[in-house]
């Protein structure tokens, strides 16, 4: 067998394993083309995916540039994801097969208060 190229790379990523694989699973049965994630973090999951699904378009939305990894067709607006800006971007971009929402983890923000 052939190993996946990241296979040794370290992409720090938050997710647990069995989510990730899931998420994986479902990625493969959809055939995502393209994809949005908002909150990158430090951008191992998006990388990952990203070079695991060989996305045809891939981007990202984050208000902190502490990427550590990105990749290498990965479009990127650095900046809040509520903002008019980032809509309006993200929307340029769009249609989006599947878009992993993963930023304002804050209590307000995730009940659609703040």
């Amino acid at each position: 067998t052939v190993a996946w190229p990241g296979a040794n790379r370290d992409y720090r990523m938050q997710q647990s394993p069995p989510e990730l694989a899931a998420l994986c699973k479902l990625l493969e049965e959809e055939q995502v083309r393209s994809y949005l994630e908002i909150g990158l973090g430090r951008g191992g999951t998006w990388t990952l995916l990203s070079e695991l699904f060989n996305f045809e378009r891939t981007c990202g939305i984050t208000f902190d540039d502490a990427l550590t990894h990105r990749p290498a067709n990965g479009e990127l607006f650095l900046g809040g994801s509520e903002t008019p800006e980032a809509i309006a971007w993200a929307t340029a971009r769009a249609p989006f097969d599947f878009i992993l929402i993963d930023g304002r983890h804050e209590h307000d923000a995730v009940l659609g208060l703040g």
